[in-house]
């Protein structure tokens, strides 16, 4: 068996582990470090091998795969009685070979209790180096979020973790941060007489990795380092091809056999291996890639453009929302240098798509480029956007007033394509002021510019906003069945957004069972194009009607997901709404000062949230609390403790994949488990990462976690 993985991912320190574990099971344990060359293994001696029963463990293979593999293969061949671990970055490639991926540590995948936190891997790792420095240092609420940036920055890899640890005497817990997150986990060393050189930094164990490749497969490395997240093999095609190289499959391929990438539907670079690898990059080969990429990034956001073609652009979100974080480097690369026309027509075109994705947004830059750019179609869309991201933060007359300028502008260049966009900007706009009557006329002159009214996703804005102001629960129950039989599946996001107001009113009428089917419709499609803010309305609408069901753990658990999809987001409206759902469960459970502070946080972060007339006063008589960080309150909200229901995204045989998902367990590994066929695990896997939005394992657990559809990883994941 070879254990294979990343360099620093802990394949030695497993080895050993097993090797204790199987002493008793071999007659003896012969351990062989190849670090030094392959001349090692002439210390086995074949005759003693065919007369006892011996477990042989190879260190270090990955230098000396091509002189060892095949005195290996022998080996195998004549001695029945011998068993061989090798730890390698890349497999022997032999007939008898079976191969074991070491992964790396689970991380904290969100701030939660100091008991979550020292469950962890990586967290109980860095517990127990720090404590052989400091037998004092232990894990207490006061560093527990700088304890869990450092595991998250660390990735996971024991090599990180190790050498963050090692600072713990000479630097403070935030200055290691500071360190991690400025200049790079690379830059970090330990000094320890009992590892290798290449062991004591991780820009010593890549460069060890590095050694082993050829000019073209290094440059196609690099190339992969400058992408941030995953990445689909075209897009590393392409910037390949950019700077001068040709892929094929077997190159990359080449990659994935050294550890250095990992593939799972969509390539993956571990961003601590991606920084060492940047960092060992030549400054000119840098720069060369650094514009390559900014090149790739136009070009997506070109396709971006095109696909997000107004009315309906929340179909783009599934397609493209993981290119996201290259798109803010290229930004960010462009802001530095001050190209204000050249940030202004790259993130103009996308603004709109890219707040509604949860991209990052600096307003004061964002507004800082507006004001100095020239009206274009490009700043029309920069406005558009901008005024979503006000409404979003909650800055309703700054998303009038950005909404405004987009149609100034759109009316200057007199293109009605632009009026399109700009109409729909106000019309949001007004709408989150509560003013129904001018949001339905900035949909309906929206409708106008179009080269062909009688669009049917603005003529259903318009009736979605009738609906809104309409008091005649009648009269907005069949509006909002209207616009479900108008669009059909032609735009989902308008169809979400009327099952949802109809979920509402169902709830409201005591039709239980009814709100939970268009809730769950609702949450379906809305999963599988991206769009957070309706799946965290959603989760509200599910918190309320397991509340009125007196199902508190439930109404509690739907309430936090709806707070963590709108921390993604930066969606103050749904995060006051879901604090607002936990306050009326904490008030219904009994718990009336935590559900006072509660309903103090939901009205400070926005005003005009609904609260009954008990909440209001209790929310005054908290009114002397401190307003503390959102991250912060979650902490402090108790978490449900009985068993999760199942999701209401997935099925239940889904339920039981994704659990399986957690562990190291193939996916035939998996279907043994489940008495199902390999391929009908792969089509439950398929469709997991569909409605999750998601492309691999790794980011399929975590998403999962984070929307509470997994428990936090504890010492029975490990």
């Amino acid at each position: 068996m070879t254990l294979v993985g990343p360099g620093g991912v802990g394949k030695t320190r497993l080895a050993n582990e097993l090797a204790a574990e199987l002493e008793t099971e071999f007659d003896r344990i012969v351990t062989i470090d190849l670090a030094a060359g392959a001349a090692a293994l002439d210390r086995l001696d074949a005759s003693s091998l065919r007369a006892a029963a011996t477990l042989v463990m190879l260190d270090n293979c990955e230098h000396v795969v091509d002189e060892i593999a095949r005195p290996v293969a022998e080996i195998l061949v004549s001695s029945k009685l011998t068993t061989i671990v090798a730890t390698s970055r890349r497999r022997l490639d032999i007939a008898e070979e079976r191969l074991f991926s070491v992964r790396p540590l689970s991380t904290p995948v969100s701030e939660g209790t100091v008991s979550d936190l020292v469950s962890c891997e990586s967290t109980q790792l860095f517990l127990e180096r720090s404590a052989q420095l400091d037998p004092s240092f232990e894990v207490t609420v006061e560093n527990a979020d700088v304890v869990a940036r450092i595991c998250r920055l660390s990735e996971g890899l024991p090599i990180v973790i190790e050498l963050a640890a090692g600072l713990t005497r000479s630097r403070s817990l935030d200055g290691i941060v500071t360190a991690m997150s400025r200049f790079g986990t690379h830059d970090l060393e330990v000094r320890r007489r009992d590892v290798h050189e290449h062991q004591q930094s991780l820009t010593r164990s890549i460069d060890w990795s590095l050694q082993l490749l050829a000019q073209n497969e290094l440059l196609l490395l690099q190339c992969a380092a400058a992408f941030h997240g995953t990445f689909a093999a075209e897009s590393l095609a392409e910037l390949h091809e950019l700077v001068g190289g040709a892929t094929t499959e077997s190159l990359t391929d080449r990659l994935v056999e050294h550890s250095l990438l990992s593939f799972d539907g969509r390539f993956r670079m571990l961003e601590v291996v991606a920084s060492a690898v940047r960092a060992a990059t030549e400054p000119q080969v840098a720069a060369t890639l650094d514009a390559a990429h900014t090149d790739w990034a136009r070009r997506r956001c070109a396709v971006i453009a095109a696909r997000s073609t107004r009315p309906d652009p929340d179909l783009t979100f599934a397609d493209f929302g993981h290119d996201l974080d290259d798109l803010a480097a290229a930004a960010d690369r462009l802001a530095e240098f001050e190209e204000v026309h050249a940030w202004v027509n790259f993130v103009g075109p996308i603004a709109e798509w890219w707040v509604h994705r949860g991209g990052p947004v600096d307003a004061e830059r964002w507004q800082q480029f507006l004001h100095a750019a020239e009206p274009s179609a490009a700043a029309v869309g920069l406005a558009a956007g901008l005024a979503f991201h006000s409404g979003h933060t909650g800055e309703d007359a700054a998303a009038l007033d950005a909404s405004q300028r987009a149609v100034d502008m759109a009316n200057s260049l007199e293109r009605a394509e632009l009026s399109v966009t700009a109409f729909v900007a106000m019309g949001n706009a007004h709408q989150r002021l509560g003013d129904h009557a001018n949001a339905a006329a900035a949909f309906a002159r929206a409708e106008q510019a179009l080269p062909e009214p009688s669009n049917a996703y603005l003529e259903s804005m318009v009736l979605l906003c009738k609906s809104r102001g309409e008091p005649d629960v009648s009269r907005r129950q069949a509006l909002l069945s209207g616009i479900v039989e108008r669009v059909g599946s032609s735009s989902p996001a308008m169809r979400v957004a009327a099952e949802l107001e109809l979920a509402g009113i169902e709830l409201d009428a005591g039709n239980l069972d009814r709100a939970a089917e268009l809730v769950a419709a609702a949450e379906r499609v809305a999963a599988r194009i991206g769009f957070h803010e309706a799946l965290a309305t959603g989760c509200n609408r599910t918190g309320d009607i397991a509340r009125v069901r007196r199902q508190v753990g439930e109404a509690t658990r739907a309430h936090q997901r709806a707070v963590e999809l709108g921390q993604r987001i930066g969606h103050v409206g749904v995060i006051a709404d879901g604090i607002a759902g936990l306050s009326r469960t904490h008030l219904q459970a009994g718990d009336p000062t935590t559900a006072g502070r509660l309903a103090f946080h939901a009205r400070s972060l926005l005003p005009q949230v609904g609260l009954s007339e008990e909440l209001t006063g209790l929310a005054d008589a908290s009114s002397d609390a401190a307003v503390v960080p959102l991250r912060d309150l979650l902490v402090l909200v108790p978490t449900a403790t009985s068993d999760p229901a199942s999701p209401t995204l997935l099925t239940p045989r889904e339920t039981d994949v994704l659990r399986l998902l957690r562990g190291d367990l193939t996916q035939r590994e998996i279907a043994d488990e489940l008495y199902v066929s390999p391929s009908t695990v792969r089509a439950h896997v398929k469709s997991i990462y569909r409605k999750l939005g998601v492309h691999n394992r790794t980011g399929c657990v975590h998403h999962a976690t984070v929307l509470g559809l997994l428990s936090p990883p504890s010492a029975a994941h490990r």
